[in-house]
């Protein structure tokens, strides 16, 4: 095992970080009386399938064109169009909790209910047939 000491900021005390056997890397670290561990993988990857890291575009077309979300803000629904194919969507609120939806229905536009949701910050992630990843954000208001 190799351990690497770091220092803090901005309030936060960083115990060092720790390669683990399968390559992991571990951090502790402590902030006003709340202590954490993170682990991540060598991609900095927290689980399969979780690795926002290292995303690149490669292509000259603008996201816009190929991803749309409306209406944004949003009320009870929210309506997702894609110009390409999509192989799948997750949606994630701001802390990070992937929000309960329908599977793809293969349909464009494609309706999702929010009225379940709480207000605030969304995160929309499309993963194209051809494997490119497309993030766009909208807001979800309170229901009347």
């Amino acid at each position: 095992m190799r351990r690497f000491e770091g220092g803090g900021s901005f309030g936060t005390n960083l115990a060092g970080v720790t390669e683990t056997n399968n390559h992991f890397l571990a951090c502790v670290g402590e902030k006003d009386y709340n202590e954490w561990l993170l682990v991540v993988d060598s991609l900095g990857c927290e689980a399969p399938g979780v690795c926002w890291v290292g995303e690149e575009e490669n292509s000259s077309l603008p996201q816009e064109n190929l991803f749309e979300i409306y209406p944004n803000p949003a009320g009870e629904e929210v309506w997702v169009k894609s110009a390409a194919p999509l192989a799948g969507i997750e949606i994630y609120g701001i802390y990070g909790q992937k929000m309960p939806m329908a599977a793809l229905s293969g349909e464009t536009p494609m309706h999702i209910d929010t009225r379940t949701w709480p207000a605030g910050l969304y995160v929309v992630r499309a993963r194209l047939q051809s494997d490119r990843v497309l993030t766009q954000k909208f807001v979800k208001l309170r229901n009347p």
